[in-house]
């Protein structure tokens, strides 16, 4: 014997215009037998059509509308283009050895004591010479925040000479914040870099970077 309802979707062959496709029975047109993915032929799919028994206005001139016949929202706004990654532009290279900082911190630690002494020795050797003493920081945090932290970490150097017997006069401060990376800010190591006191020779201070005043 034939099979009634070959489709399985519950209407009988007989009746059934589609007797080898199921009915998809989402509640639109249901009765024919036939599965329809666009029941009112206006292009928009029945999945996505928020009138889908209504004719809409054509997809290709207004989707925003989404398959209804009026449609009173305006296209939404283009997407922003991503801004583009800063630009690496390396520092140029300190005259002198680089003292090194932990996140977010000013103290000096006891793993930069070699660098700090070979800063000493080259003062003590060169009495007349002064010195540019420039804090950095990483790119984390806000620049007026990275800003006051270089400033910190380079008077933190300066006042560990001035204990030291290098005097004051000889050495000028400044504070660069995160204008000027020693490396690129996208690994943990470079940020490390970045997080630092560089002692240079004295002279005019770099774009970027403001005047200690003591």
């Amino acid at each position: 014997c034939p099979d009634p309802d070959n489709d399985g979707d519950g209407i009988l062959d007989e009746p059934d215009e589609c007797p080898n496709e199921a009915e998809d029975r989402d509640g639109l047109g249901d009765e024919d037998g036939c599965p329809e993915t666009d029941f009112d032929g206006d292009g928009a799919d029945d999945v996505s059509d928020r009138c889908p028994t209504v004719p809409g206005i054509a997809l290709a001139l207004r989707p925003e509308c989404t398959g209804c016949p009026t449609c009173d929202e305006e296209p939404p706004p283009p997407e922003p283009e991503p801004a583009p990654p800063p630009t690496y532009e390396p520092s140029p290279a300190p005259s002198g050895p680089t003292v090194f900082f932990e996140v977010g911190s000013h103290v000096l630690r006891g793993t930069e004591r070699a660098a700090l002494f070979q800063i000493l020795e080259a003062l003590r050797s060169r009495p007349g010479a002064r010195a540019l003493v420039e804090g950095h920081a990483d790119f984390r945090g806000s620049e007026p925040d990275n800003a006051a932290l270089s400033r910190r970490r380079a008077f933190q150097v300066i006042q560990w000479l001035v204990l030291r017997g290098v005097d004051r006069s000889r050495l000028e401060g400044a504070a660069c914040g995160e204008a000027y990376p020693a490396e690129p800010n996208d690994t943990r190591a470079g940020r490390r870099a970045n997080r630092r006191v560089e002692i240079r020779s004295s002279g005019d201070l770099r774009a970027g970077c403001r005047a200690l005043r003591f």
